[in-house]
């Protein structure tokens, strides 16, 4: 397992090995440590390492830096520009030029993998087959609309020699774009291979719509793309506004209709790709205790991913942290496989979870550290005094699902009934204990010294937001006891109605017993009918004087019979003769052979009797002559 602990001058990787204790690697550190200019922006593991052994790291000087740790030391894979070099500073300051107008890269993150654009139909088959034994998983390439495989997993052993042409060409079959966001909300593409000597391309600034959202005023400090299909991107700003927008492929050459001039922009190709943004969620740095308006107060906000669920993140700041909950996921993802209608009407939802400044202080407990917990949900945060804070998070998807009452009858209930069965009701309580404001965990400051009108103000907040959640909690109430005693009202009702069907169905079946009866009765008289009709009908027949066609062809086939049948009976009595003649042929032949007597004359008798004579002296002298030889052999 790896870990990375990263600061803004030095980037450690700590493998931790169950067996061999603990090694930690500085990851370039005369670069990150000897140098003035350089500060670690942002770092994340590569999410398309097999080992789990690449990081990627944003610097101050617009670079993206690769690097690879295996067998104890660190390879340096590559570094990437994602935009100008800065070189000038502001007099008596360390932020140069670049970073003042917003021109310098503030955070990255990955999007979905995507198939390498070189690649042929012929080569992703060979592709599969050769990795059958590995664990593979389909991907659907937003861009394209095509589906296509890729390895997520492999045992981790010891790759040979003469396997390494072999492992880069699995790593070139796909690519992860990075997004790369700058402080003035441009947008880049780059993809980064994960073997040494790829090229990477830069693509960019990315198109967005509506270009209103993008204000001068504000800066971008953060940028997440969400687990979903299609891909939706978060950027937030430091005055804590979050923009959502979904990444949409070009359709033509688009590129002079956004108005965008990469003349300005160095080493940069044409965007194959633009951002629509849909949305934007506005949340409270810190906890507003009055109703008279307060300054403005900025600082940067950090998005993280929750992995559990497609539709919510998590955002940190120095006021507390926020979730947010995307409502229109649902049906943009639907929308991929049916054409459905106001796709964006659900807005967002942010809630306030932990709440470390109030609008009326000046100092703050600020969120130093941030983690999810998935089993069960729960995010863990380490606050600037030491405090770590665990919270639960209540996930109304795990929920058991009341199924939706479906009516045949419109006149069952009344209309606030059918109002309430449009939706599920569960999601109906749902949104009604949503309309309440949502109430953090305060965990202030205690360095700084409150004032008793600040504490009023905080206590009065308090109190107001629980009588709000306490009037929605009250409608939740009265909504269940309606629905309680609507159901109540339905049952009966539902009874009632089994009672008269129980009815209903006992009738029926009495009467389909008289009916049964009377068929058999109807069935039998139909019988007798009609054997009296067949009576009457040969009755009517033998009356007539003519005979009909049909007789009269039975009449001539009876004739035909009859002259075969005469012929028939000649041929038998001739045959009958005949055999009288043969029996009486036989008798006499018979007779005759036994008449017949064979008589030997006494020479033969005399002839007969001599030779079996003599043949039997000879067997006696050879049976004689058998016995002394067995003698002398000595032979039993």
């Amino acid at each position: 397992m790896q870990e990375g602990l990263a600061g803004s001058e030095r980037l450690k990787d700590n493998g931790l090995f169950f067996q061999w204790g603990e090694r930690t690697h500085s990851l370039d550190e005369r670069l990150l440590v000897c140098s003035d200019s350089v500060d670690v922006l942002q770092v994340k593991f590569h999410p398309g390492s097999i080992k789990d052994n690449h990081i990627l790291l944003l610097t101050s000087d617009n670079t993206l830096r690769l690097y690879r740790v295996e067998g104890g030391e660190v390879f340096n894979l590559g570094a990437f520009l994602v935009g100008d070099k800065p070189v000038a500073k502001v007099p008596c300051s360390k932020i140069t030029f670049l970073g003042a107008l917003g021109e310098i890269a503030v955070d990255f993150d990955f999007g979905h993998p995507e198939l390498s654009g070189n690649k042929t139909q012929e080569e992703i088959k060979n592709f599969e087959n050769d990795n059958r034994n590995s664990s593979l998983i389909e991907i659907r390439n937003p861009l394209s609309k095509s589906n296509t495989n890729i390895i997520v997993h492999q045992p981790e052993k010891g790759m040979k020699k003469n396997d390494k042409t072999k492992e880069k060409d699995i790593y070139s079959n796909f690519n992860w774009p990075v997004y790369v966001l700058s402080g003035d909300f441009i947008i880049s593409v780059v993809n980064i291979s994960l073997h040494e000597g790829f090229k990477s391309e830069l693509r960019g600034p990315l198109p967005m719509t509506p270009s209103s959202v993008i204000q001068c005023d504000k800066r971008a400090c953060s940028i997440i793309c969400l687990n979903s299909s299609p891909q939706v991107v978060c950027i937030g700003s430091t005055n804590g506004e979050i923009l959502h927008g979904v990444v949409l492929p070009f359709e033509g050459d688009t590129m002079e209709k956004k108005d965008i001039d990469l003349s300005t922009f160095i080493n940069r190709n044409n965007a194959d790709r633009e951002i629509y943004f849909f949305e934007a969620v506005d949340i409270e740095l810190g906890l507003c205790t009055t109703s008279q308006q307060q300054e403005c107060y900025s600082c940067p906000i950090f998005l993280y991913k929750d992995c559990s669920r497609c539709d919510r993140y998590f955002v940190t700041h120095s006021a507390g942290v926020h979730t947010i909950s995307i409502g229109c996921m649902e049906n943009l993802q639907k929308d991929l496989l049916e054409n459905t209608n106001d796709i964006f009407s659900t807005s967002s939802t942010p809630e306030y979870l932990v709440c470390t400044k109030t609008t009326t202080t000046k100092s703050c407990n600020p969120v130093v550290g941030f983690s999810v917990y998935y089993n069960p949900n729960s995010i863990i945060t380490l606050l600037a005094n030491g405090s770590l804070l665990s919270l639960a998070l209540m996930n109304t998807s795990a929920l058991p699902k009341l199924e939706k009452l479906t009516l045949h009858s419109e006149k069952v209930v009344e209309s606030p009934i059918k109002e309430v069965l449009k939706m599920p009701f569960d999601q109906y309580i749902h949104n009604l204990l949503k309309k309440a404001e949502s109430h953090p965990i305060i965990k202030l400051s205690r360095n700084e010294e409150h004032s008793l009108k600040e504490c009023h103000e905080l206590i009065q907040k308090t109190a107001q937001i629980f009588q709000e959640k306490f009037k929605c909690h009250t409608k939740a109430r009265e909504e269940i006891e309606k629905r309680a005693i609507a159901l109540k009202m339905l049952k009966e009702y539902q009874l009632k109605e089994l009672d008269n069907m129980n009815k209903e169905r006992r009738s029926l079946q009495e009467k389909a017993e008289s009916l049964a009866e009377k068929y058999e009765d109807i069935r039998e008289k139909q019988e007798v009918l009609m054997k009296r009709c067949a009576k009457l009908v040969v009755m009517l027949s033998l009356k007539k004087e003519i005979l009909s066609d049909a007789e009269q062809e039975y009449l001539v086939d009876l004739k035909n019979m009859r002259g075969k049948l005469d012929k028939c009976d000649s041929s038998i009595e001739k045959l009958i003769t005949k055999k009288s003649c043969q029996e009486t042929q036989m008798r006499n032949w018979k007779n005759q052979q036994q008449k017949k007597s064979t008589v030997i004359s006494d020479t033969h008798t005399n002839t007969i009797k001599e030779s079996l004579v003599n043949s039997s002296i000879r067997i006696n002298k050879m049976v004689a002559e058998i016995k002394a030889v067995k003698k002398q052999l000595h032979l039993k």
